[in-house]
């Protein structure tokens, strides 16, 4: 696929795409090194995967220069928009040719919802982070039939299926069915909180949590979209555990958690706003709190 002409405007992000964003990404050398050559590699060939970065670049540049933001996130929005109509098309006709593209714009877009949340605050943070959750599982049901090849290519060190091998979690989770989907949530939640503050390998915190957008079932994802209480208030619990390393691993979640507790405490009856006083802490005293 030819890539178009790079306007003088694009210089700039991608400059700190190489010589910093790239760096913030990752903070293992393996995941940075993926991020610099072969993710920019890809976007030489594939517009789509290059506009993306151009917008995740320019929303960085938003948070490092405030005299510049507006200009910078104007930018980035440009980007994302421009590709967001080929991205769809892209996902409708999957094929060898196209699937990491698609994978990488797709782990893009979620970084830029994430991202657009450091300079611009939210309307409705719980429903922007179920279109993530929506979006993940989306992309994944498309990539199924590639999922082997993604393994085994430069792209693997990426993905993390060893994070559930040797546990019995998914298959608890599965024999429950979907009758027991906040249970189910609630315990593969519990279960990366657990393999992140075990890890030996220096995975990101956030790679862990953000796990588990793509593994809740449709039934905790219809609870959340309805905003049933009980799918919220373990929403502020999901806000709290992401809060202990990210906002220091990952500057594109770092404001997420405050708005998520925020946003499930203004919907919540003043009877059941007890539930909340765990997370609350949590992120208050920045450890788990055991009570």
């Amino acid at each position: 696929m030819p890539l178009p002409p790079l306007a003088v405007e694009d210089l700039e992000p991608l400059h700190h795409f190489i010589t910093h964003a790239y760096a913030t990404l990752g903070i293992r050398p393996e995941s940075q090194r993926i991020w610099l050559d072969c993710v920019v590699l890809l976007g030489f060939k594939n517009p789509l995967v290059l506009q993306g970065h151009l917008s995740i670049s320019a929303l960085h540049l938003a948070t490092l220069l405030p005299a510049q933001s507006q200009t910078c996130v104007a930018h980035a929005l440009t980007q994302y928009d421009r590709k967001l109509a080929t991205f769809r098309v892209a996902l409708q006709n999957a094929n060898s040719e196209n699937y990491k593209a698609i994978y990488n714009f797709s782990y893009i877009t979620v970084i830029h919802a994430l991202a657009i949340a450091q300079v611009q605050k939210p309307e409705d943070p719980a429903g922007g982070l179920l279109g993530c959750m929506h979006l993940v599982q989306g992309v994944m049901v498309v990539l199924v039939p590639f999922l082997s090849e993604l393994y085994s290519s430069e792209f693997g060190p990426m993905l993390r299926p060893d994070i559930f091998e040797s546990d019995d979690v998914l298959p608890r989770c599965f024999q429950r069915g979907q009758n027991n989907a906040t249970e189910n949530a609630l315990d593969l939640l519990h279960h990366l909180v657990c393999k992140a503050h075990a890890d030996t390998v220096g995975e990101p915190y956030v790679h862990y949590m953000l796990c588990w957008h793509a593994l809740l079932s449709s039934g905790f994802l219809q609870d959340l979209s309805r905003k049933d209480p009980v799918s919220m208030i373990l929403l502020a619990h999901f806000a709290a555990v992401l809060s202990l390393k990210s906002k220091a691993e990952n500057w594109f979640v770092a404001r997420w958690s405050i708005h998520i507790f925020d946003a499930v405490e203004s919907r919540l009856e003043p009877n059941l706003k007890e539930w909340l006083d765990w997370p609350r802490a949590v992120m208050e005293q920045g450890r788990i709190v055991l009570n």
